[in-house]
């Protein structure tokens, strides 16, 4: 087994977004919900509830994702931020393509897809993709292809892949309940009569510390 393998060789194949119609026409009635690059970062803890309507042609079905795949971003970034974030698709509840701007990756059945996932969010967290862009008009592009080939990861079993993938979703169920806790905590806040209640219990708590 070779110590390590390029990024290409987990991946099956992808599948092209589709940015469809904002309203329904004689050629785009299949309603599905598209994953853009704005939605990653909602998805990756676990917020579904924002993804934008649109309609596509019937052939766009092929284009469908499910449940395993990858989206990955490969226009848009920024001068400190660059493309290739990416999202697992995990509990999906309803017909999901990507944007134009973005691709799905089906991975191979020897490969644990999460696992794959993981190993993209760290490629992109620590700035690899930087060195894959190019610009076009104003926009950055990721040169995924020729990204996939040349960068090199470990290459592990499928037994240490799923023990890796297993401790850090423990990590990211934990995060994701943390920012429910925080959306809950701030929705409460903002009603009226919770706001009252605090600050009344503040109050109290200062009478107390004065007594």
């Amino acid at each position: 087994m070779n110590n390590y393998i390029s990024v290409e060789v987990f991946i099956e194949n992808d599948i092209s977004g589709d940015w469809g119609k904002e309203f329904p026409d004689e050629k785009h009635k299949t309603k599905v919900f598209c994953v853009r690059g704005a939605d990653i970062n909602d998805l990756n803890i676990g917020k579904i509830e924002n993804l934008p309507v649109r309609y596509v042609k019937e052939a766009s079905k092929d284009k469908f994702l499910e449940k395993g795949n990858i989206i990955i971003e490969i226009s848009g970034g920024s001068p400190t931020q660059s493309t290739g974030r990416v999202t697992f698709l995990e509990n999906i509840d309803r017909e999901v393509v990507c944007s134009n701007f973005c691709r799905a990756l089906k991975i191979k059945k020897e490969y644990s897809p999460k696992y794959v996932f993981y190993l993209l969010q760290n490629i992109y967290n620590s700035g690899v993709f930087f060195n894959f862009e190019s610009k076009t008009s104003g926009i950055k592009n990721l040169l995924y292809n020729s990204a996939f080939e040349n960068i090199k990861v470990p290459n592990r079993d499928y037994s240490s892949q799923q023990k890796i993938e297993n401790v850090i979703t423990v990590i990211d169920k934990k995060i994701q309940l943390l920012h429910q806790i925080n959306d809950n905590l701030a929705e409460s806040i903002l009603n009226k009569k919770t706001l009252f209640r605090v600050f009344l219990l503040i109050l109290l708590i200062s009478v107390h510390s004065l007594a």
